[in-house]
């Protein structure tokens, strides 16, 4: 049984795709905007955004997308998804993840009855090593099994088990919190997006041209959301011309009356 505590190695969560600044940059990508003022918005480099790109288009193709659809979620075409396919074989490993072959040569031993230290040891690992590998493998068995049966396939204690469970809990609830923050912040930045795009021009149409289109479309009827879909903007860019309106529809403006085609009407 496994009664040690190995030293802590809690890897950073910084940077990662679920980190804020991969989510808030891979928000932006989606949105069109171009690679570097993503890059800058979110506060990162251009190749880690590269790498953010393609950490996400892996993950799609590994869960099974083909390269068309992973290319239309990332939001992105780039001449590097050739050797992007390259990596799609590959384990995708962590920088502090030992060699296949070594991780085998670990747990062939430990399956034949060699305690952590030991079949550590006869693979060249450290024992920190030995205890983050069963660590990680414990994590990866709960997804389909219970605390109970992981203990006894991974030959672990009550008490070491119930530790490793706290611990895996504990990080998924700081993921979560993670991916809340990085979410509201994307949001935060797509609204500032969609605040700015109005004050310029919206797809070769004026800013003030759009506003006049939403609120005849109001004015018929609609709702902001299906005004804001027809117009090809979101909704919350209908709000803001809403809330510069007091939520009010303003009237239609007076229709002139047609000329008559000489030089002065009748009138």
């Amino acid at each position: 049984m496994i009664d040690a505590t190995p030293s802590s190695e809690v890897l950073p969560l910084y940077l990662s795709l679920s980190s804020p600044q991969a989510v808030r940059f891979l928000a932006l990508i989606r949105e069109g905007r171009g690679l570097k003022p993503s890059a800058r918005i979110a506060g990162v480099g251009k190749e880690t955004g590269y790498r953010f790109l393609r950490e996400r288009y892996l993950q799609l193709r590994r869960s099974g997308s083909d390269p068309a659809a992973a290319l239309t979620v990332v939001g992105v075409t780039s001449s590097r998804v050739a050797s992007w396919e390259a990596r799609l074989n590959l384990d995708g490993r962590h920088h502090l993840r030992v060699e296949l072959s070594v991780e085998e040569r670990f747990w062939s031993a430990f399956h034949a009855g060699a305690s952590v230290e030991a079949a550590a040891a006869g693979a060249g690992l450290g024992r920190a090593t030995g205890y983050r590998l069963v660590r990680r493998r414990f994590d990866e068995l709960r997804e389909g099994s219970s605390v109970a049966s992981v203990a006894v396939t991974l030959r672990l204690s009550g008490k070491r088990a119930d530790l490793l469970e706290r611990e895996r809990q504990s990080r998924l609830r700081r993921d979560q919190s993670a991916a809340a923050a990085a979410l509201r912040k994307a949001l935060a930045a797509s609204a500032r997006v969609a605040e700015l795009s109005l004050t310029t021009t919206r797809r070769g149409r004026k800013a003030r041209d759009v506003e006049d289109e939403y609120w005849q479309l109001m004015r018929q009827g609609m709702s902001n959301t299906d005004a804001c879909r027809l117009l090809g903007m979101s909704r919350r860019s209908g709000t803001l011309i809403r809330q510069r309106a007091g939520y009010r529809i303003p009237p239609a403006s007076p229709i002139e009356p047609a000329s008559s085609g000489r030089y002065l009407a009748l009138r």
